[in-house]
């Protein structure tokens, strides 16, 4: 018993510090992660567990089937250089709902490892504005602190902001569940801080993602919570500060007009100049040519990429075959590569924790995948090591001891 304990201590202790790690520092992440299994390999009541867990819970099993299935794609693939690579960076999927899947954490320590992401990006924030004030200091260049070029040091602005978005949920959740007003407060001024880095992120689909969720996770909350005056009060005051803030940030760097003109000036030949809104509606048009031969097995693990150029090629869409682009949205890019089971299952895994969402009282994990469904629209999230390991992490941490998990539509 005492051995459990400490195991447990230790895994927690390893889970906060991966967490705070992720947004920053992502080996040492990864580090965490190895650590943790060593531990419950080695420690035979961890390994029991791990072994029952697994087998009784249904959720988490599915994400080892995805990544078997991508395995199972090597049997039509030509292009192996390619398919060891998506192998390799989607490997979380198969150990890291058995290492910490299946770990038994109470809900407490399961907040206090939310917490530490939070905690993670508050400091890869301070980081970046840091690294956008000296760029500023040598070129007078205000868009230093938007976008890519904000963001470029750490990854993409699309998986920081759904990082973001994540620990912004968690802030309300906190604002809401609290009971000191010290404790709101303290979470309202981080909230703000955070809205304000996603503004300047200036990613259009995650700040949709951001604005949507919230809105349906305080409505939701209000329903499991008795929120006091003061939370209301706090809410209120963010709300009005983040929204004039919004106004003025996007005077200075305004991305919403792509969308606007894209509209507007639908893509007609060789005249057009394409930019991240008009190059997407591109690409997917592009991919549903590649799906009309391929909707039931897909092209294979390894063949994706090459089918998808080829096919920019034949109709000349150099913006495509040049940046060899995948196609930008999840459902679809694994619907190409391992055919119609994989787009199954990867709608089951973000379908039925939102659907089962009454048996997670805290909303977190439900609206996470609704962060996660919402960002595969326009990215491919599962195709790089950043999309991939945040989710794989933060699914396999809040599926557990789940009665949701227990069981499929």
């Amino acid at each position: 018993m005492k051995e459990s304990l400490n195991s447990s201590k230790v895994i927690v202790a390893l889970l906060m510090l991966s967490a705070l790690a992720l947004p920053v520092l992502l080996n040492v992440s990864i580090v965490c992660w190895i650590a943790i299994a060593l531990v419950r390999l080695v420690i035979p009541n961890e390994r029991k567990a791990m072994i029952a867990i697994f087998k009784e819970n249904r959720l988490l099993q599915i994400l080892p089937a995805l990544y078997l299935l991508h395995v199972i794609g090597l049997l039509w693939t030509d292009n192996f250089k390619y398919a060891g690579l998506d192998l390799q960076i989607k490997l979380t999927l198969l150990l890291l709902p058995f290492a910490i899947g299946t770990s038994q954490i109470t809900k407490s320590d399961r907040i206090n490892v939310l917490k530490s992401f939070v905690g993670g990006c508050i400091i890869a924030s301070l980081y970046l504005l840091v690294n956008a004030f000296n760029n500023f200091s040598t070129t007078n260049n205000v868009h230093v602190f938007f976008y890519t070029e904000l963001c470029s040091v750490l990854m993409h602005p699309t998986y920081f902001s759904m990082y973001i978005n994540l620990a912004i949920i968690v802030l309300l959740y906190l604002i809401i569940s609290a009971k000191a007003v010290r404790t709101q407060s303290i979470s309202a001024i981080i909230l703000y801080f955070l809205m304000l880095m996603s503004i300047l992120l200036s990613a259009r689909t995650a700040q949709a993602s951001i604005v949507i969720t919230a809105i349906l996770f305080v409505l939701m909350m209000f329903k499991s919570f008795q929120l006091k005056s003061s939370g209301i009060a706090i809410l209120a005051t963010v709300i009005l500060m983040t929204i004039p803030t919004h106004l003025l940030l996007t005077k200075l760097n305004n991305r919403y007009t792509q969308v606007e003109n894209a509209i507007a000036t639908p893509a007609q030949g060789d005249k057009v100049e394409y930019n991240s809104t008009t190059g997407r509606m591109e690409i997917w048009k592009e991919s549903f040519e590649v799906l009309k031969g391929n909707w039931l097995l897909g092209t294979g693990t390894g063949d994706i990429k090459d089918e998808l150029v080829k096919t920019y090629k034949s109709h000349d869409f150099k913006y495509g075959y040049e940046k060899e682009l995948n196609t930008h949205n999840e459902y679809l890019q694994i619907w190409l590569s391992i055919g119609l089971i994989g787009l199954i299952l990867i709608l089951l895994v973000h379908l039925i924790p939102v659907i089962q969402f009454r048996s997670y009282p805290d909303l977190i994990f439900p609206i996470f995948m609704i962060i996660c469904g919402l960002n595969a629209l326009t990215e491919a999230t599962l195709e790089t090591q950043r999309g991939v390991l945040f989710f794989a992490f933060f699914f396999s941490l809040m599926a557990v001891n789940s009665k949701a998990s227990e069981r499929l539509l």
